[in-house]
């Protein structure tokens, strides 16, 4: 009878059911934790360079508050060596049997989520905290702190998140495009898109880039994607509460904007990421919200309009909202180090190469103090939400990659409090096992709610 609905249900929507597993008895998938950790002071966000000059390093960014002491302690970006965390991994454990490589430590305050561009280490920096908004880009040479670090813009009271690059100009140049957060005196915040013009590669390492204001609203996360004759920008507008598409032409000017959601239930919005998360080709916006209270935290996908004469109708379109998790996510209160979650949510497959069928989510709980594996359940959009552990810290934003090569995704995972990066990856069981594993993730869900009645 299952297998009927769910046909029925596919020859609606177009889904393709067959590459949905359908039977209790065939192989699912479950997390499995690496033993042991790395310690390191701070973690926060994870990336993996694969450049000539960065070729297998990853990157982590490190801020955050001193063990048992309300201060911040001092930010730094610092390398670790991918082959060697795949050993580990491959072996079961984690150990500090691995060496760490300062880069940057001068100048940053609290820097967010790293990226490449060339041979330069690009890094947005800043937060709210009071003394870490002082804030701006940074860019690094190969050597980092031993060599050049060049602000290319800064704010004095505001944040950066991240940075995209795309030649605004058409001087051959890419351009930095990227949001920032201000903050006033009375604690209010607003946020800005903006672009920096590329001086180019004779100047950009030694002059601040010349700013042009593209719109106020966007202020953490976002995705600019090719539409029509310029570029549509999905946005996170946390502190406007709302999810949006700001629409640019080729030279960056705002051509209008798409609230896609802006309701009560959708609370302060975090990650956005376009991915096709149910398999059918098409992408969506996967996006999470930053609440404080577990019945709010969540997990959404947004359809998003079809295209009509091979061009997606996101002006008038209907972006659908589906939860795809919500009232999992314990909130350790302010006072416990935690604040709000989840953090980012990251879609893949767990056995490298699959391109067919629901993609599997991991979740950061941030504030939580965990991180949550959605389990695809047959229907579209439908997730079974398995915790993987709960670390006791805070976490940031989490590495997926195949570390040992054995063709499976693994995840590092950077612990902010307890000053470690953990690790786990994934394992087929028989569909009897995989119900005690969800047996495990009730009782941890009960357990969570217990906690919230004893706060």
């Amino acid at each position: 009878m299952a297998s009927k609905c769910l046909a029925v249900a596919a020859a609606i929507v177009g889904y393709d059911a067959a590459r949905v597993k359908k039977s209790t008895n065939e192989e699912v998938w479950q997390p499995k934790l690496i033993g042991g950790n790395i310690s390191m002071k701070f973690p926060a966000f994870l990336s993996l360079f694969e450049d000539e000059g960065d070729k297998g390093k990853v990157a982590i960014t490190q801020f955050g508050r001193e063990k048992k002491l309300p201060i911040v302690g001092t930010a730094r970006v610092s390398k670790l060596d991918a082959g060697v965390l795949g050993k580990m991994i491959g072996q079961g454990s984690l150990s500090d049997d691995i060496e760490t490589e300062p880069f940057v430590s001068t100048f940053i305050q609290w820097p967010n989520l790293i990226t490449k561009f060339g041979e330069y280490t690009v890094i947005p920096d800043g937060f709210l905290v009071p003394g870490r908004d002082k804030s701006g880009i940074f860019l690094a040479d190969s050597r980092g702190s031993r060599g050049n670090v060049h602000c290319i813009t800064r704010e004095y009271y505001g944040f950066y998140h991240e940075v995209k690059w795309i030649d605004f100009d058409g001087d051959g140049h890419k351009d930095v495009l990227t949001a920032r957060t201000l903050k006033s005196f009375d604690w209010k915040f607003t946020g800005q898109l903006i672009w920096l013009k590329n001086p180019g590669p004779d100047r950009m390492m030694k002059e601040e880039w010349k700013e042009t204001f593209i719109v106020e609203g966007p202020d953490i996360v976002f995705v600019p994607k090719k539409h029509r004759d310029g570029w549509a920008v999905y946005c996170s507008e946390f502190f406007s509460k709302r999810i949006t598409v700001h629409f640019l032409s080729a030279k960056g000017e705002h051509k209008g904007m798409r609230i896609i959601d802006d309701t009560p239930s959708l609370g302060g919005p975090f990650a956005v990421e376009l991915v096709d998360i149910d398999g059918d080709g098409t992408p969506e916006i996967l996006a999470t919200n930053h609440e404080n209270k577990k019945e709010e935290s969540a997990v959404f996908a947004y359809t998003i309009p079809p295209a009509v004469s091979g061009t997606r109708d996101l002006e008038k379109g209907e972006f659908k909202r589906h939860t795809l998790a919500i009232d999992i996510f314990f909130t350790v209160d302010f006072e416990e180090k935690g604040m709000a979650s989840p953090g980012f949510a990251h879609a893949f497959y767990p056995r490298i190469g699959e391109t067919q069928g629901p993609k599997h989510l991991v979740v950061s709980g941030d504030g939580a103090h965990d991180v949550w594996y959605l389990r695809p359940k047959g229907g579209r959009f439908e997730y079974e939400p398995i915790r993987v552990d709960d670390w006791k810290g805070t976490t940031g934003q989490m590495l997926l990659h195949d570390f040992d090569g054995n063709g499976i995704m693994d995840v590092l995972v950077p612990d902010n409090d307890q000053w470690t990066l953990r690790a786990f990856t994934f394992e087929e069981v028989s569909g009897s096992r995989a119900g005690a594993l969800d047996v495990k993730a009730r009782d941890a869900r009960e357990a969570a709610r217990g906690r919230d009645s004893d706060a």
